[in-house]
């Protein structure tokens, strides 16, 4: 007597089930992706904005002054590597690159200035703020420079001392007590946490 072999084939359910355990697998793999590029990113901008704090304070030991600032905001890319020649949006203005603020910077410091990489939608990199004569940054009342940065994730601002925003909506003035959470102000759905530090005031 013939005895035909049927083939085993695999039904429906157990094709789906191949396919879901195929997505969520993924859906791990990218999301543990994404978290170490965004540590890797923080980590590299933490790197930069102590270099950049340094050299900011090296050179008003050395002058008595901060650098100047071409802009009238006397704001400043921190960095020269950004991929066109502004790096934050402040409410509808742009944050400029300035090669000789930088180059004098660079003048003071003698290992090469890093990079601050961490990109969002309105912010790449860090910024110095410095004095102005109308609406001052402030903390604790005293008039001072500030660098800016933004970190991705809901980690804590990496450099500090970082100062906090007692009125959100007071965006220029400043507490020196340490902020809720170790940001200046929290991530957002559309935004990463902002952090700010302070820089010595010369008198």
């Amino acid at each position: 007597m013939l005895f035909l072999r049927t083939k085993k084939a695999f039904t429906v359910v157990e094709l789906l089930l191949v396919v879901v355990v195929i997505v969520i697998l993924s859906s791990i793999i990218l999301v543990s992706w994404q978290s170490s590029r965004e540590k890797a990113e923080n980590s590299q901008t933490a790197a930069a904005v102590r270099v950049f704090k340094d050299a900011l304070e090296m050179y008003a030991l050395d002058h008595g002054r901060y650098p100047d600032v071409a802009d009238a905001s006397k704001k400043a890319c921190l960095g020269l590597e950004y991929s066109i020649d502004r790096c934050w949006r402040s409410g509808s203005e742009y944050v400029l690159r300035d090669n000789a603020f930088n180059n004098s910077l660079q003048s003071v410091y003698k290992d090469k200035l890093l990079m601050p990489s961490t990109k969002a939608k309105a912010r790449e990199g860090a910024i110095f703020e410095g004095v102005r004569d109308t609406a001052p940054n402030t903390v604790d009342g005293k008039v001072v420079p500030v660098i800016a940065y933004s970190i991705k994730g809901n980690g804590a601002c990496p450099v500090g001392p970082v100062l906090s925003r007692p009125d959100q909506s007071a965006l220029l003035t400043f507490s020196s007590q340490p902020p809720v959470g170790g940001v200046t102000r929290p991530a957002t759905a559309t935004e990463p946490a902002l952090c700010y530090i302070s820089l010595p005031a010369i008198d």
